[in-house]
């Protein structure tokens, strides 16, 4: 490997992109692995290990100098390993300051088990198709019924307005509370 690593190394200072490549798949699963084997339970939840390899890419790659302050390639992976180590140390930090404690963290949507009455999205748009689905099937004059009530405006108030029976608004509303039932 010294050999390769020496070419290598003259090649990537020439600006040959193939040669970062090669750096890239040569060294890249030796820094992946020490990012998996420093990566507690707590700090996977959070972050994905790629985007570690990629952040120590990223600060080897922004030094001048970059491959050609490395005498072998085993140097170079201690200097990899040790940034890709203080980098996930520095998250894990980060992560037990207070406002960033990952046992301070509240949840935003209620389990079932939570007798809190705020909906979540899914109960949203779930009532929103029978919604649809329920005014589809009415007439235009009917829809109109519902969108008057739904304006706060009284049954015989509904009645007098499209011209029709009070009776007739009230057994519409009587039907459409049966099929949506009691919850």
């Amino acid at each position: 490997m010294s050999d390769n690593f020496a070419e290598l190394k003259e090649q990537l200072r020439h600006g040959d992109d193939q040669a970062a490549v090669a750096l890239l798949s040569e060294f890249g699963p030796r820094v992946l692995s020490a990012v998996r084997r420093r990566l507690g339970r707590q700090l996977r939840t959070k972050f994905d290990s790629d985007d570690f390899v990629q952040a120590v890419w990223a600060s080897f790659f922004a030094h001048d100098g970059g491959l050609t302050r490395f005498e072998s390639a085993d140097a170079l992976v201690a200097f990899l390993v040790g940034v890709a180590s203080n980098k996930v140390a520095a998250e894990g930090r980060a992560l037990k300051t207070a406002k960033r404690d990952p046992d301070r963290e509240t949840r935003t949507v209620s389990d079932e088990s939570d007798t809190s009455s705020e909906n979540t999205p899914s109960q949203f748009a779930v009532a929103n198709e029978l919604w649809s689905a329920m005014l589809s099937r009415l007439s235009p004059g009917q829809r109109a019924m519902v969108e008057l009530r739904l304006a706060g405006h009284t049954h015989v108030e509904i009645a007098e307005r499209l011209g029709v029976t009070e009776r007739t608004v009230r057994r519409l509303f009587k039907r459409l509370q049966r099929q949506v039932g009691p919850e």
